[in-house]
């Protein structure tokens, strides 16, 4: 007996330990803080061995707070700053808004973010879900952040942009063992930087302002974080410049994207710097092209990287004329349904207007056929000067208006002819309507289907909790 309540006893004094040490920590961090006061992780409610989040609103504040100490108060950055999520939980961006009275969209702020699903157990990838919202995870275009990492996360019910990667074209961000699954949305993934947005629209901007002062005259920046995310949910206008800025450069590591149905691409890349590696793109409806990269973007593909079952009105992957396509090696693709070039890149030849639903013509490069790999310098894209470094713009850029801060939309076009090697073959768009209506509908009936069946179990992993 006496040695259980001796062994209960060193159990409790080492969880004692442990929160005290997290608590002064957290009283540090509250004391050169603003606004919000520092939580810090807590151990999880499967393993209290595991200190993380299983809050989406605790996470999003104490990134806000470290976000401030380094770019208001000049303290110096952590060599990283690691957010562990909690496994086996739903991070439910709806329900943690309507609680907190602010968009909860995960805003990427400093250089070395880690965010990761558990400590180091890989068997947690997957189980840390978060889902809806009309943004998911942005990063801000007043800022540069490098080398960032978000690790074993599954994206899902997202209803606008998943990732909305804005930042400065020095900004890097690696997306490892990701998993994008049953989202009915606009894109997955936009890459695009515009610095003078805030500019353009400068009076709604001062307006803004003036409205979220807190007593002290300082601006609530978690609120206009609010006041822009859905400015990056709306359906997108007309980009009026033909080659512009480039942006940002975003890597996927063994990611999925699989049963998502998507009103424009999964990934669209404008102007940025795209790497694909072993990483799955599967049964997915879109409305133009799986990937689409246009405006001097560049596009690299590798690693075994597979497209299978995907429908779209046009092609799996497109490489607008002003676009370069560096890499394509020992990639495949099968069953996808589209006008042509359904198994390979279709890279768009000079005089043609392929996003703007007029005369196309390209060249089919077989998936994994590095032989047509174009490259090239950019030498027409305009300066995109210094990153303002503005926290107060940055944090809200989760927030704003939904006809702020917009990209251009693609068009399919209605007929289209690709090269291929040894052969051209011309396509008429209205001859694969049909098939291509009854293929998605299909496809959509089998994923309400498929969603009943399966409730919140995503890749054979039900979450125990629901937390917000």
């Amino acid at each position: 007996m006496y040695g259980v309540n001796a062994y209960f006893l060193l159990f409790a004094v080492a969880t004692y330990l442990k929160l005290t040490n997290h608590s002064v920590k957290a009283a540090n961090a509250r004391n050169q803080s603003i606004d919000y006061e520092f939580t810090g992780p807590m151990p999880c409610q499967e393993n209290e061995d595991i200190f993380g989040y299983g809050s989406l609103t605790k996470l999003n504040k104490d990134m806000y707070i470290n976000a401030i100490d380094v770019l208001k108060k000049n303290k110096t950055a952590e060599s990283e700053y690691i957010y562990v999520l909690c496994p086996n939980t739903i991070f439910d961006i709806d329900k943690a808004t309507r609680r907190s009275g602010v968009h909860e969209t995960i805003g990427i702020f400093l250089n070395n973010t880690i965010i990761r699903c558990g400590k180091f157990d890989t068997n947690a990838f997957g189980t840390c879900i978060v889902q809806g919202g009309s943004v998911q995870v942005v990063y801000p275009p007043e800022l540069e952040v490098r080398n960032t990492v978000i690790e074993g996360i599954t994206f899902t019910g997202g209803k606008g942009y998943g990732v909305a990667a804005y930042s400065h074209p020095s900004s890097d961000a690696s997306f490892i063992n990701c998993t994008w699954i049953e989202n009915d949305a606009i894109y997955a993934v936009v890459i695009y930087y515009d610095p003078n947005y805030r500019e353009n629209k400068g009076q709604r901007r001062r307006n803004l302002l003036e409205t979220n002062k807190n007593k002290d005259g300082m601006i609530n920046s978690r609120q206009e974080f609010s006041d822009f995310v859905g400015s990056v949910s709306l359906r997108p206008t007309e980009r009026q410049l033909t080659l512009g800025y480039a942006a940002m450069s975003v890597q996927f590591t063994r990611c999925t994207f699989s049963d998502n149905v998507f009103s424009e691409e999964v990934i669209n890349n404008q102007g940025g710097s795209l790497r694909i590696v072993e990483t799955t793109f599967i049964n997915n409806i879109v409305d133009y092209a799986v990937i689409g990269v246009a405006y001097g973007g560049k596009l690299s593909m590798e690693g075994n990287t597979h497209f299978q079952d995907n429908v779209s009105p046009f092609v799996p992957v497109f490489v607008d004329n002003d676009s370069y396509l560096n890499l394509n090696v020992g990639n495949t693709g099968k069953n996808n349904v589209g006008l042509v070039c359904e198994d390979g890149i279709f890279l768009e030849k000079e005089n043609s207007y392929c996003m703007e639903g007029g005369k196309c013509e390209g060249d089919c490069c077989k998936f994994g056929d590095d032989a047509c790999d174009r490259f090239g310098s950019i030498s027409k894209e305009m300066s995109p000067g210094k990153p303002t470094e503005d926290m107060d713009g940055a944090e809200s850029s989760k927030e704003s208006g939904e006809e702020e801060y917009k990209i251009s939309t693609m068009k399919a076009p209605e007929s289209a002819i690709a090269t291929y090697n040894d052969q051209t073959k011309t396509v008429k768009g209205l001859r694969v309507a049909i098939v291509l209506l009854a293929v998605a509908l299909v496809l959509v009936i089998g994923l309400l289907i498929f969603k009943k069946k399966r409730e919140h179990a995503f890749l054979g992993t039900a979450p125990d909790n629901v937390l917000d």
